[in-house]
């Protein structure tokens, strides 16, 4: 067992006094009352050792024993102020202080056997004085024993809380000791009254109250059986342990719905107890300490009850699960901050590297020749006296010439040249090709820079992201089992079942994962009932409204599905598209899809031509366009960098490119246009057309998207069509058709657009997509 292999270990630790910290006098405190507690725990028999077996606990577990025996002493003197008691209770302290720093200077551990040993002796007085008044041998040997027994059982209970702690569960053997210390402590909480006042009700109510709610119900009932138990030591009468027990059971029925509903069953319980004991007179004063105990529960904060049942192994496997998952989130957060600082300083170092101004330069020409062409000459030594250097100066205007018109005449030649030159022929065409030379370094180098500047942009954008990343995944995530087991009980009332919830983050960031039925997944309903359960609306979290995976994982007969707080809006929308006449496949592509933080992205791209090809084209960008939104990049970094991947291959790849990104939380769109035909926003009678004046994407190296925002009111219409639509209905076509069409609904809208541009012989793909903001009753 963990308990009999664990050891003390006292290895030259010098002893230095150190400030008392607030904690420590808090744990200390708590000591003190806890050995009150034991003290007082008299059975109808005459034993008390717990007091005895507590101490020597304590003092297995590093607790410091100069702190403890006045604490010890105290205690014991408190509950019978006598010489025999004192010499019962200074001798254990004597004999585990000499112990104690026997081991410590023998550098020796202090081993369960060692106390157990130190434990029979410091009873040596207690048992020769009571067997020599008494002649009761065998309650002494018993009173004997039980210390024994609940001092081992301390050594165990007090090492896994105070040196292991509980945030691993605890094993069978220190499950047993604590149960045994609970005894015990039931045992002296109950013998300890005041002016008729028992608090051992508001002690059982409390401890039932938390097991009930945090634990399993075996766990809960066994608990409340010790407590009841100890009660019953405590009295002789079985039925409080009776009631302790009945209290628990009737609080575990009710524990999916609230604590405060299980807090009910107990009063309940109790009071129907009175009242069948009503001839013997209405005990108020067991009624008020239930409610005393229940109330001190129930104010106590729900993360602290929480914390502290999950560290005790409690909450099922679930919520012991969260708390690694939060520590896991703080190590995935660091990770990811020093990968953003990687890619940071990859975009810097690139970013340094793209100077190329020195190499087309015509005093970097000039310097060239003076050295590789008049360097070399044989009348150099008098060139460079008369010039009092090398020739660089006179070459200069040279340099000039062949740079700005590609060529050398007498009037570009100085008189130095002209007048001193020996090979004036040969140092013009080296000035030439020096210049040519120079010139297709630079253009090669500027093909380099080009990748290097998208290169740093690239890393500079991760790095960002991955920055942001690491502060979200930072926060810690709070679960709440209240919660969970409200929406569970919620869901089954719908007959859709739920082997699992978790709930977690607050506000506009709350989100929920449930684990329900392969038949139950699909159900509308799931979403209102787990709505009504949070009090806020909720939605199907992050998934592709028209293509995609929705982002629901399997789990054989299980499906796993997601919800996430529901922005203000929600959007009504209306797609139709028909394919160019005598192709199999459209140019046009689209794509609805959630982004983070309640955005929509809406993107239309039609690939230049018609049939596969524009459809490769065009699906080609809307997926990088997806792809990088998704992943956190903001606009100013997507465009340019999906245009130039497009303008570097080989073929011609040319895309019109329509992108709304619309937050649903206030209802204002980044309407996006490269080459796009124009969208409109219907506002009542008013209709607002939003044109684009920049090319395609894939044409040029460099784009000036047209970007503008605005902002969408509830029932405002956005219309977005592809050329094939503006094309064949011609101008102020489209506002004709939606004028006379007169609908609120986006997918009659798209349909009659579509139609009407076929019907008047619409040559290309023709796509619309319509939508509009609705605020949920």
């Amino acid at each position: 067992m963990r308990g009999l292999t664990a050891k003390l270990s006292h290895e030259k630790r010098p002893i230095a006094f150190k400030k008392v910290a607030f904690k420590d006098v808090i744990k200390f405190a708590a000591f003190f009352v806890l050995f009150i507690l034991f003290a007082n725990a008299d059975c109808p028999w005459g034993y008390s050792p717990f007091a005895l077996g507590f101490f020597v606990g304590l003092v297995y577990s590093r607790q410091n024993i100069l702190i403890l025996t006045p604490l010890y002493l105290l205690a014991q003197l408190s509950n019978d102020f006598s010489l025999y008691t004192f010499i019962y209770s200074i001798t254990p302290c004597v004999i585990l202080t000499v112990c104690y720093f026997a081991c410590y200077r023998l550098s020796r551990p202090v081993t369960l056997a060692i106390l157990a040993i130190c434990t029979l002796l410091s009873q040596t007085p207690f048992i020769v004085i009571e067997c020599l008044n008494t002649k009761a041998y065998a309650a002494v040997a018993i009173n004997a024993g039980l210390a024994l027994l609940f001092g081992f059982a301390s050594e165990i209970g007090c090492y896994a809380v105070l040196i292991r702690g509980l945030n691993y569960r605890l094993s069978i053997d220190e499950r047993v000791a604590l149960g045994i210390m609970l005894l015990g402590l039931s045992v002296g909480v109950y013998s300890v009254p005041i002016y008729g006042f028992n608090f051992y009700y508001a002690f059982s109510a409390l401890l039932t109250l938390f097991l009930a709610v945090g634990f399993s119900s075996d766990v809960a009932l066994t608990a409340a059986l010790i407590c009841g138990a100890g009660a019953y030591l405590a009295s002789g009468n079985l039925a409080i342990a009776a009631e302790t027990a009945l209290a628990c059971a009737a609080a575990l029925p009710f524990k999916q719905l609230s604590r405060f509903a299980s807090a009910a069953g107990i009063l309940i319980i109790y009071t129907m107890l009175a009242l069948y004991y009503l001839k013997d007179g209405f005990d108020y004063l067991k009624l008020i300490s239930v409610l005393l105990g229940l109330i001190i529960y129930l104010v106590m904060p729900k993360r602290v009850t929480e914390t502290l049942a999950a560290k005790m192994g409690g909450l099922s496997h679930r919520v012991a699960s969260r708390y690694i998952v939060n520590q896991n989130r703080t190590e995935m957060s660091i990770k990811l901050k020093n990968m953003a600082e990687i890619f940071k300083n990859m975009s810097s170092l690139l970013k340094s590297e793209t100077d190329i101004a020195g190499i087309y330069d015509p005093e970097k020409i000039s310097a060239d020749v003076a050295v590789t062409f008049c360097g070399k000459c044989p009348e150099r030594e008098g060139c460079f006296s008369m010039l009092g250097g090398d020739t660089r100066s006179v070459l200069f205007p040279m340099a000039e010439a062949a740079m700005a018109h590609g060529k050398i005449t007498i009037l570009d030649t100085p008189p130095f040249v002209s007048s001193r030159c020996v090979r004036p022929k040969e140092l013009t065409k080296a000035v030439l090709n020096s210049t040519l030379e120079a010139k297709r370094r630079v253009e090669s180098a500027g093909a380099v820079l080009d990748g290097k500047l998208m290169l740093a942009e690239q890393f500079g954008g991760v790095a960002t992201i991955m920055d942001e990343l690491s502060k979200d995944i930072r926060k810690r995530v709070n679960f709440s089992l209240e919660r969970e087991n409200r929406i569970i009980s919620e869901l089954a009332r719908h007959n859709i079942i739920a082997q699992e919830a978790a709930v977690y983050g607050e506000g506009d960031k709350l989100q929920v994962t449930l684990l329900v039925r392969e038949c139950d997944a699909e159900k509308l309903i799931l979403e209102k009932v787990v709505s009504q359960a949070l009090g806020q609306k909720m939605e199907r979290g992050n998934l592709a409204l028209l293509q995609g995976d929705p982002k629901e994982r399997r789990q054989s007969e299980w499906r796993t599905v997601y919800l996430a707080s529901a922005p203000l809006y929600s959007i009504a929308f209306g797609v139709a598209s028909e394919k160019r006449e005598g192709e199999q496949l459209s140019g046009d592509s689209l794509i609805i899809t959630k982004l983070d933080d309640g955005k929509l992205l809406i993107a239309l791209s039609d690939g230049m031509g018609g049939g596969a090809e524009a459809a490769k084209t065009s699906n080609a960008t809307i997926s990088l366009i997806e792809n990088f939104y998704r992943a956190g990049f903001d606009s100013n970094m997507v465009l340019p960098t999906v245009n130039r991947f497009l303008s570097l291959r080989e073929r011609e790849d040319f895309s019109t490119l329509d992108i709304t990104v619309i937050d649903r939380a206030t209802g204002i769109a980044d309407v996006i246009k490269l080459g796009a035909a124009e969208s409109y926003i219907v506002r009542g009678e008013e209709i607002t057309a939003l044109e684009s004046h920049s090319l395609p994407v894939g044409i040029l190296e460099r784009i000036s998207p047209t970007i503008e925002r605005v902002r969408l009111d509830e029932k405002d219409m956005f219309v977005m069509v592809s050329d094939g639509i503006s094309e064949a209905l011609g101008e102020g076509g489209v506002e004709d058709v939606i004028e006379e069409a007169k609908t609120q609904n986006p997918q009659t809208l798209a349909d009659i657009l579509v139609q009407k541009a076929k019907a008047c012989g619409a040559g290309d793909d023709c796509t619309v997509i319509a939508f509009r903001l609705i605020l949920p009753l």
